[in-house]
């Protein structure tokens, strides 16, 4: 019996599993059948057989369970899986689709009604829209008022060929509830509709460009050489020492903490040399120059030194205490928030649409660095976009993520970067932006039409 039992056992799962081919051959048979639903088969255990009873537990053993072994599987259910096809184009002007959920309702030759998903309809001798078993497609018949009777159903007719006397509409009804607290309206408003975009101005690609936090200098690795001989310092001065890198569009990065150095000597002349050593570089290569900051001799305030360019040098020499450009101080503005960028191409005449750089950034007392930003396109032969001369930089606010104002406009010939340090309070004086772009001309072809969600846009047409 136990040999028997085994060999019924696997029978079951292969007459289950040659359910499960039927199933599938079906299913590819019908793949180019119009309003077709595959289906999908499931199993169920058939029986159990008990060849020991479990135990439960006691105070000294955990109880054990019941020895069980399968006789077998059986197909529990062949269903059909209603999701939505693929909608195609036809030829047929009779032939229609149904989205989403719902059936067409048919007239079998016995009077009954039945249901499809398949929208192949032809037209018969009584001009009736059939399937193409010749069942009738039912639906609401219009009364000689042109009213919809919603009664019953009738197979629909195509009236083609024949006259049907049009009617103008002559009455209108609103319904409603007007509350008695309600306020009367005294002020007339224009609803606009929704803008639509160009497709044939280009946006800007931004999936080369980043936004990070801007490196900031470490000061720390800075060495200090002095020379008693050559330079104008005198001895026992102290000064002070901050860097910060600066970009191709000439803004700075944050700037460093301070160094101190006190004026060493030894033959009482003001005649020494200060030689900074080892200047901090960047990693990534995303600055080459820095800026040198210094005070005036026993001073606070920070002015404009030099520049290195830290490609060809990391030195640089300081021997003259005016040598400060006191014209130039150290501008140390910072942010502090969540920050996102839009970029815009623009000329005298107007921008592009939007398009965002990368993710939001969060900084804190620092400045955020923009790299690689994109170049606007030459139009070609055949483009009708005109010539880009600037790359626009918008910016949200910390407190507001949804509205974004312009921070600065670069060369895109001079610099493909910017250092972004200006305070909410500046650009918020500043133009926001249009999130909709350019708009659509009488010569802009339909399948040039866009509308926006957020800042996603699709093709109209």
């Amino acid at each position: 019996m136990g040999l028997a039992s085994a060999l019924s056992t696997a029978l079951t799962g292969l007459t289950a599993a040659e359910t499960q081919i039927d199933v599938v051959g079906n299913n590819l048979a019908n793949s180019q059948t119009v309003g077709f639903k595959e289906s999908g088969i499931s199993f169920t255990t058939q029986f159990l057989q008990n060849l020991g009873l479990g135990s439960q537990p006691t105070a000294t053993t955990g109880g054990t369970n019941p020895r069980q072994t399968g006789l077998g599987t059986q197909v529990a259910e062949i269903a059909p899986i209603f999701t939505q096809g693929t909608i195609q184009s036809s030829s047929s002007a009779s032939d229609v689709a149904l989205q989403g959920d719902g059936f067409f309702v048919v007239q079998s030759a016995t009077g009954e009604s039945l249901y499809t998903r398949s929208g192949i309809f032809k037209t018969n001798s009584q001009n009736e829209l059939v399937t193409v078993n010749g069942n009738r497609l039912l639906g609401y018949a219009v009364d000689d008022e042109f009213q919809l009777q919603t009664t019953e159903l009738v197979p629909i007719e195509v009236p083609v060929g024949s006259v049907r006397v049009a009617q103008a509409t002559n009455n209108v009804l609103l319904e409603g509830i007007l509350p008695p607290t309600g306020d009367v309206a005294d002020t007339a408003e224009v609803v606009d509709s929704v803008v639509l975009g160009d497709a044939s101005i280009p946006r800007p690609d931004t999936s080369g460009a980043s936004a990070s936090a801007a490196p900031v200098p470490n000061e720390g690795i800075v060495t200090f050489g002095q020379s008693d001989s050559g330079g104008l310092h005198a001895e026992s001065d102290v000064y002070r020492y901050r860097f910060a890198y600066v970009d191709g569009n000439g803004t700075e990065a944050t700037a460093s903490e301070e160094r101190t150095v006190t004026v060493q000597g030894a033959d009482g002349n003001p005649n020494n040399v200060i030689t900074l050593n080892n200047l901090p570089t960047v990693a990534s290569g995303e600055y080459t120059q820095m800026r040198i900051y210094r005070t005036e001799p026993n001073g606070s305030n920070f002015y404009r030194l030099g520049q290195v360019d830290l490609t060809s040098t990391t030195s640089f020499v300081d021997s003259d205490p005016a040598a400060i450009d006191l014209s130039q101080p150290l501008d140390q503005g910072a942010l502090t928030g969540n920050y996102s960028y839009l970029i815009t191409f623009a000329n005298a005449n107007g921008e592009t649409r939007p398009t965002p750089l990368g993710t939001s950034v969060n900084v804190a007392n620092g400045r955020i660095h923009l790299l690689d930003l994109p170049v606007p396109p030459v139009p070609g032969p055949g483009d009708s976009f005109p010539v880009y001369d600037s790359v626009r930089i918008y910016r949200n606010l910390s407190t507001d993520s949804s509205t974004f104002y312009l921070v600065n406009e670069v060369d895109p010939n001079t610099t493909t970067e910017f250092t972004d340090n200006i305070a909410d309070s500046v650009i918020k004086q500043n133009a926001a932006v249009n999130f909709d772009g350019p708009t659509i001309t009488p010569n802009t072809l339909l399948t040039d039409v866009l509308v926006r969600d957020e800042l996603n846009f699709e093709n109209v047409f």
